[in-house]
């Protein structure tokens, strides 16, 4: 009889526990039924019908020539949707309520004035706008002792006439205004031999340095043969990067110079030169942040030998002679690999991956890249010739 009881017992137990699930079951599914419901409201709210909004289609052109700007971004005060001019100048703004707003507009090298419009419900509004070019230096014409910076329609931005002659030039934004810089150079021939010069686009001089200096009892006139501008210590700024040469075959000077300011920043001195733009490059070779400095050149204490070497930009310093005792991370001797008086390295460029170590290697030569006199390959990590 108890064995009966406490089966009978249990048998209600379980009938209550089937009857609580149900209950609880029923609850959970009136409660997503509900919250269902809530979300499905939420969203239409956010979503009106698109009668309720307006639009803004736009083009917008060059104020100088008339041509389609693209790539220029557009957005609204108070805040709305935002978009981008495509090739034609187009573009097109959903989703606006009604109201007055300002639109602006950005695009660098060009100034675009802000202008207001008002927009009713289902209305598309029309607009025009045109954008005035903030004119760059483009190129450069150098012309005995003067300089004349170009814009991109060839007009002249400014002249300057220097006590020396130009030698060479780069254009380069280096102080990271948004507005290209013009680097130039100058001869050995008057007052400011070697000397390096950054104008503004106004043409006002920003800073200037001279590179020539008398080294191992030369003399100081010395001229400034390649510039480059890159970041080579690693600290997310510009230096400036020149060679310069006595005119007498002997001797050449590095210089890294900041370009902000034109501070000297390291400097080192060569017993020889290759007085060519092309000897000079900058390239993050081993990927550990900043440019290498790489000078293809030749050592006259070296026999006449054709040289490459290879500074980091944040240590440059020391000298050729009377020993190779500079702070370079590789100086290489490619001994005389072509005949004649003068076999130093007077080009480099940047190759891809030749030795298999995974990094990009350097092409050097004499002569000139077109007809040159001799080809080297070299390992731009360590300066090892890889033929």
């Amino acid at each position: 009889m108890g064995a009966f009881d406490l089966t009978h017992n249990n048998k209600i137990k379980i009938c209550a526990d089937d009857n609580r699930h149900k209950l609880l079951a029923k609850a959970f599914y009136t409660a997503f039924v509900i919250l269902s419901v809530l979300l499905y409201s939420c969203e239409e709210s956010v979503d009106p019908p698109e009668e309720s909004y307006g639009k803004l289609e736009g083009r917008i052109l060059n104020q100088t020539d008339s041509f389609p700007l693209a790539g220029v971004m557009f957005s609204t005060r108070p805040l709305t949707d935002s978009a981008f001019s495509d090739s034609s100048g187009v573009f097109l703004i959903n989703y606006i309520k009604p109201g007055t707003y300002s639109l602006y507009a950005n695009k660098f090298s060009f100034q675009i004035d802000s202008t207001t419009f008002s927009i009713k419900a289902g209305e598309t509004k029309k607009t025009l706008l045109y954008a005035k070019e903030i004119f760059q230096i483009n190129s450069f014409l150098i012309t005995g002792k003067k300089i004349t910076a170009l814009d991109r329609l060839n007009k002249k931005l400014f002249d300057y006439t220097a006590k020396s002659e130009f030698t060479v030039a780069i254009i380069q934004d280096i102080n990271g205004d948004g507005l290209n810089e013009l680097i130039a150079g100058t001869h050995r021939d008057g007052a400011d031999k070697g000397v390096v010069y950054v104008f503004n686009k106004s043409g006002a001089v920003l800073w200037q340095y001279k590179t020539s200096q008398n080294l191992w009892s030369t003399g100081d006139d010395m001229f400034v043969y390649s510039i480059r501008a890159g970041d080579v210590n690693g600290d997310g700024k510009q230096e400036v990067v020149t060679l310069s040469g006595h005119y007498n075959w002997f001797p050449e000077r590095l210089c890294v110079l900041s370009a902000s300011t034109g501070i000297l920043m390291g400097s080192y001195g060569n017993a020889g030169r290759a007085s060519s733009e092309n000897s000079l490059l900058l390239f993050d070779f081993d990927n550990f942040g900043g440019e290498e400095i790489i000078v293809g050149s030749g050592n006259n204490n070296l026999g006449n030998s054709a040289v490459v070497y290879c500074f980091l930009g944040s240590n440059v310093s020391g000298y050729s002679y009377p020993e190779t005792n500079g702070s370079h991370i590789w100086y290489t001797d490619l001994g005389q690999p072509a005949s004649g008086s003068y076999p130093y390295v007077t080009w480099l460029e940047i190759v891809v991956d030749r030795n298999g170590d995974g990094f990009k290697d350097i092409k050097c030569g004499g002569g000139t890249k077109t007809s040159p006199t001799y080809i080297r390959y070299l390992s731009g990590v360590s300066g090892q010739v890889i033929n």
